[in-house]
């Protein structure tokens, strides 16, 4: 009894810490001073995670941890030397996100130890669940306030409900794969009300985002699911990353062919600028003239694209990444992703298994890539996503191997 006792304990403060880590690292809202809020909780967390974590846990995951502290000392480098190049204090900005990226990748790794992993998406799942209603009932009732919503434009709207049919799907995967069985159809009909609810909510803020996102989502998982060991690759992931990439470049070239063109006036009722982004990407080459190395520092981008262009960012997922931290830092970051994809390919390849819990999120990942060609989709919730299935993968791989 004293022992079970102990371990209700310890999963309702890992809980804890585990809403405060998604509140810090997947939530963020224009409508109160969210600043203070997140600062108070990263403070929390790391009391929490100093007090848990230890040498021998960070040495178990020592290429990641690698990966990670190289690419966050580039970053606070590339943000120091920036100074006066913006208004805001890129510097600090990259302290906060060095903070945020750390406790999150301590926190994970810390629950693949004690084999939580799940219990910390089912948490997680949770909160997403809460987050979305208080948006959408704020959107249905209020609209717009002041340009946003309460998580932010209408394209992080989007991802919060892509986000929560991911993760309903991770946590009810076991359910999904019982036929016939009435809690299958139970979950089946909640994933057609979270499916319903996304396009409502898409073509309620005009997001085609939503869309195409959630189209693709399903596409993915149906072909994935079929050729796993091809798009798990790291290799031909990171190969995808960079074509996404590359085809700001021809952007204009794509848009001279008719079905293409046709699709963006007709489908997605958008202009064929794509509402500006291909004056945005023409101009790229002037704005970074001796900066492709360095970038212009961590949370710049915003600033030096209405300086120079008069619209906001780059809109496009991985050239976000250069124009702030340059080339070597993005780099640095792919060599994150790379080992969180591996991973995985290790996993499938461990024993004949499908794993499709894991799957859902290979998926996302994959939609938030196309999606990148002409947004900004690299977010923390696109790296967070990666190091979950880095997580969830190392956990099995203890019990597969």
């Amino acid at each position: 009894m004293r022992t079970e006792m102990k371990r209700i304990i310890k999963i309702n403060v890992y809980t804890i810490i585990g809403t405060l880590i998604y509140i810090i690292t997947f939530f963020n809202t224009d409508m109160f001073n969210y600043n203070i809020l997140k600062y108070i909780c990263m403070i929390v967390v790391g009391l929490f995670l100093v007090s848990k974590s230890n040498l021998s846990v960070l040495k178990k995951h020592v290429k990641l941890n690698s990966a990670i502290i190289l690419f966050l000392g580039i970053v606070f480098v590339t943000s120091f030397f920036a100074k006066g190049l913006t208004y805001r204090n890129s510097f600090f900005a990259s302290l906060v996100f060095g903070a945020v990226l750390i406790e999150l990748v301590t926190y994970l790794e810390i629950m693949i130890e004690k084999n939580l992993m799940e219990l910390c998406l089912i948490n997680w799942y949770h909160c997403a669940v809460v987050i979305t209603i208080i948006t959408d009932v704020l959107l249905l009732v209020l609209g717009q306030i002041e340009g946003v919503y309460f998580v932010g434009t209408k394209f992080s709207v989007v991802y919060q409900h892509l986000f929560l049919m991911v993760l309903f799907l991770i946590v009810n995967t076991d359910k999904l794969n019982r036929r016939y069985s009435l809690s299958s159809y139970s979950v089946k009909s909640k994933c057609l009300i979270i499916l319903v609810l996304t396009i409502i909510i898409s073509l309620s803020v005009d997001c085609a985002t939503g869309l195409i996102g959630t189209i693709l989502l399903f596409c993915f998982c149906i072909v994935f699911n079929k050729i796993k060991y091809v798009f798990s690759n790291p290799i031909i992931f990171i190969f995808v990353i960079l074509m996404a990439y590359g085809t700001m470049w021809i952007m204009n070239i794509l848009l001279l062919n008719k079905g293409i063109a046709q699709f963006v006036t007709t489908f997605l009722n958008r202009e064929l600028t794509l509402t500006g982004r291909t004056i945005i990407f023409s101009a790229i080459p002037k704005i970074m003239r001796n900066h492709w190395l360095m970038g212009f520092g961590y949370g710049s981008s915003y600033e030096i694209c209405i300086k120079n262009i008069g619209y906001a960012d780059a809109q496009n997922g991985l050239m976000e990444w250069i124009l702030q931290v340059g080339v070597i830092g993005t780099s640095a970051l792919l060599l994150i992703l790379y080992l969180c994809m591996k991973r995985y390919y290790k996993l499938i390849r461990t024993k004949d298994r499908q794993f499709n819990n894991c799957l859902w999120i290979v998926a996302i990942i994959y939609v938030y890539i196309i999606l990148g060609i002409v947004e900004i989709t690299y977010s923390m919730q696109f790296i967070g996503l990666l190091l979950v299935l880095y997580s969830m993968s190392e956990e099995k791989i203890k019990y597969v191997i």
